[in-house]
């Protein structure tokens, strides 16, 4: 479910702003907790097909 902070980037970057907001989010907790993500980790929590994770990166 969308946050505030969501809300807002979606509103001022957009959908591509939203999805690559959401993925460094998604590292950077990884990375506070110590741990990291594959891409495969990435589109399970974001809800896309594992193949089509690399794609989300490019514009």
């Amino acid at each position: 479910m969308p946050g505030a902070a969501d809300a807002t980037v979606l509103a001022q970057e957009g959908r591509i702003g939203l999805r690559q907001w959401r993925i460094l989010r998604l590292v950077d907790e990884a990375l506070e907790q110590g741990g990291v993500l594959t891409e495969e980790d990435q589109a399970r929590v974001l809800g896309v097909p594992k193949g089509g994770f690399a794609r989300l990166d490019s514009p």
